[in-house]
This record gives structure tokens, sequence and C-alpha cells, in this order.
């Protein structure tokens, strides 16, 4: 058998090369292993299962595990998914709320009213947009032979203008009829017909614009977080209408 040279005949470096440069991040107990003579594949072996100090770096598997967690989740919320929308629906209406409850001149937070609020933008709103949406692209290509961009871009807005927005706002005003007192299906009729022609300009005002952007300068990925940004003020605004009490019979 041929001798194994210094390193264990692995190509790996000896203790003088490698305890300077790590030394001083490992723990003691390593740090003793090492000084009684480790080479080779035995000092590799006590560096590698080896935690790092306290006050260094975190130990390599829940340093990558906390990795791996946090890039899952900037990767569901950055996503087109359904899922990523809901949350930042949620997460955005809910600061939607909490703007517009800063502005009251009494009485504390209403963590139930944030918290309805929240629901509405995860649960009904995003699904509604996250099919609406495909839809229209579908609908009105904005690339093709023969296809003018600023026609199209305006076909999109009118569109969701005068179809989406109707049927957003009906389902909001629905919803928070649903937990107001003597709470009747004859009232959220009542209500939607006393509200909806408010919101109705207040939408076209606010989203028309928004849209323009949206269908023809940002990008697919940044459009969650476009449309996201923009919802914490229509928030503030669905949130002061949701707060009014249906009309009585």
């Amino acid at each position: 058998m041929l001798p194994l040279p210094s390193g264990g005949g692995l190509g790996l470096p000896s203790l003088a090369a490698i305890k300077p440069a790590l030394s001083s991040s490992l723990l003691p107990e390593t740090q003793n292993a090492l000084l009684k003579g480790a080479q080779g594949p035995a000092a590799l072996g006590a560096l590698l299962s080896s935690p790092f100090r306290a006050g260094g770096r975190r130990a390599p598997s829940a340093l990558c595990s906390r990795k791996m967690g946090v890039e899952t989740v900037k990767g569901v919320l950055r996503s087109n998914g359904l899922v990523g929308k809901m949350i930042t629906s949620m997460v955005l209406m809910a600061i939607g709320d909490m703007v517009q409850q800063s502005g009251r001149e009494s009485g504390g937070w209403d963590v139930k009213e944030t918290v309805k609020m929240a629901a509405f933008g995860g649960l009904i709103g995003a699904p509604l947009l996250h099919f609406w949406i495909p839809l229209l692209e579908g609908w009105v290509p904005l690339r093709g032979k023969g296809i003018h961009l600023g026609g199209c871009v305006a076909k999109r807005v009118l569109l969701d203008q005068t179809l989406s927005s109707p049927v957003n706002l009906c389902a909001f005003l629905g919803y928070v009829s649903m937990f107001e007192q003597n709470y009747t299906p004859q009232h959220t009729v009542l209500k939607i017909k006393s509200e909806l022609p408010e919101l109705m300009p207040k939408t076209v005002m606010l989203w028309g614009p928004v849209h323009c952007l949206t269908y023809s300068v940002v990008p697919n990925r940044l459009r969650v977080l476009w449309i996201g940004s923009v919802n914490i003020v229509w928030g503030a605004v669905l949130s002061a209408v949701g707060k009014k009490t249906c009309p009585k019979l």
C-alpha cells in the first residue's frame, strides 16, 4: 500500500493552513479538537460538524433553512399566483383600513373592522381580480399585427371600469352589509342602490389613470405590487363607505 501524504492523501490542507483562518469563528470544543492535532479528514469533519459561535454567523443548516423560508415567502408574494395575490391584498387592505381609522378624531383602533376589511381583500377581492385580468388580456391583446397600443389600453380600461368595477363594488357592499345589525337581503339591495352611485365616480377617477399605466408600462411581475400600493388608498375609501349603515326599509 502506498503511504498517504500529509492531509490524509485526499489533497486536504494541513492544520497549520486552515486553523488561523477559521478558528476565530469556532466554538471552544472544536478549537480543542484542532489543537490536539487533528489532520486531514478528521480536521475537515470537525469543521463541518461544528456550529459557529453564538456571536458570529449562524450554523450552516439554520442559515440555509431560514434563507429558504424567506425566499419561499418572497416568491409567493412576487408570483402571479392566487395565493400571493390574496396575501398581498389582505395586508394592504388592512393597512388602508388602519390609515382610515387613524384620521378619526375619537375612538381607539377597531381591530374587528381591520380584520373584516382584510378578509374581503384576501378572500373576495383578490380572487375576482385573479380571474378577471387574464380574461381581459385575452379579449384585448396588446401585441400582434395591426394592433394599436393606445387604443387597446383604452379598451381594457373601459371594459375594466364598466364590467369589473361594478361587480367588485357590489360584492364589497354586499359583504359589509352582512356585518350590520338586523341584516336582511333587502338591506343589502338598498345599500348597493344607495352607495354604488357614490363609489362608481371615485372608482373611475382613481383606477382609470392607474390602469392606463397598469396595462401599458407596468411589467407583469410588478403588477401585484403596483395595484397593491394603490389599494392602500382605495382600501381607506372602501373602509369609510363600509362603516356607513344600511338605509332603513
